[in-house]
């Protein structure tokens, strides 16, 4: 008769409280035995795969229930790790300068916000910034540093950025949840190549476009905007 799985319920806890107990489990519990985590949280369904493939283990099986979700997670190594793609060259693929039709925004950064504004679910959104970190010029660990740590952000997120050869903005982060990697990466977007003053002034109000400012939960947008306050300042530093 196989053992009884063990269940973690995070039902009712937002990020990065989910990510915290499941990781807990998997340290405490012995290898070869299955977890049943319950939650409510939307964010899970992104922030525990990454988590699990960042630990080299194997995909949780998920089951989208009535009111939340099921992750059925096998404690154990995966036997084959998943090999990273990095594919940041595309963030700056277009001149920062050019616009969309004469609009606000650089058109690389209008045509992320007419996709986001073509999808009307938030579970849509949040496949599509999952899919965007993929895209994210991702600081390695060693960088994972006091100085570029992210305050007031409940998961673990550090940016730095610096000054390219022709004197524009390029941005670097990392972060253990694939959301906030998504979030990044959009705003790498929406900055690289710009002057450190534009960066500095450039305004927020591409998320709301986007239906960001609804869909992401109270704890992730103040993160956010904890993250975008820092990418600013380290712009007007920069500016000097």
């Amino acid at each position: 008769m196989s053992e009884e799985p063990f269940v973690v319920d995070v039902r009712g806890l937002h990020c990065p409280f989910p990510i915290k107990k499941i990781r807990s489990a998997l340290d405490e519990l012995p290898a070869g035995c299955e977890i049943h985590m319950l939650a409510d949280d939307l964010e899970s369904r992104y922030d525990v795969p990454a988590l699990l493939k960042r630990l080299k283990m194997p995909k949780p099986e998920i089951q989208e229930r009535d009111e939340d979700l099921l992750f059925i997670i096998q404690n154990r190594k995966a036997e084959r790790a998943e090999t990273k793609v990095t594919t940041h060259r595309t963030i700056s693929s277009r001149p920062a300068s050019e616009t969309s039709d004469g609009g606000r925004w650089p058109s690389r950064l209008q045509r992320i916000i007419d996709d986001f504004e073509g999808v009307s679910s938030q579970m849509d959104r949040y496949e599509m910034l999952y899919d965007w970190a993929s895209n994210l010029d991702t600081l390695p660990e060693e960088e994972w540093t006091d100085a570029n740590l992210v305050h007031g952000c409940q998961s673990e997120a550090f940016i730095t950025a610096e000054l390219d050869d022709e004197g524009k903005f390029h941005l670097r982060g990392a972060s253990e949840a694939r959301i906030v990697g998504g979030l990044m990466a959009i705003t790498a977007v929406a900055l690289n190549g710009l002057s450190a003053t534009e960066v500095a002034d450039f305004s927020l109000d591409f998320v709301q476009e986007m239906g960001l400012d609804t869909a992401l939960t109270p704890s992730r947008a103040n993160g956010f905007l904890n993250m975008f306050t820092k990418v600013r300042q380290i712009a007007s530093t920069l500016a000097e």
